[in-house]
């Protein structure tokens, strides 16, 4: 494999993982919102330290 290959299965490898992470957070949020039964506009509404907000937010590993 020559430099060029590797960096490019890296670069790869990172957007995959940064995708699926984001279709993840977005899966999460989604389930908390139903379960709140919140629509976008209430989660623009709540204040950034609502309690309810920050359980919604993915656990960083």
């Amino acid at each position: 494999m020559t430099s060029t290959s590797v960096a490019e299965d890296e670069n790869h490898h990172a957007t995959t993982l940064r995708e699926m992470t984001e279709e993840e957070a977005r899966r999460i949020r989604e389930e908390e919102m139903k379960c709140l039964r919140w629509t976008t506009e209430d989660l623009l509404q709540w204040a950034k330290g609502d309690p309810e907000k920050i359980r919604m937010a993915p656990i960083a590993h």
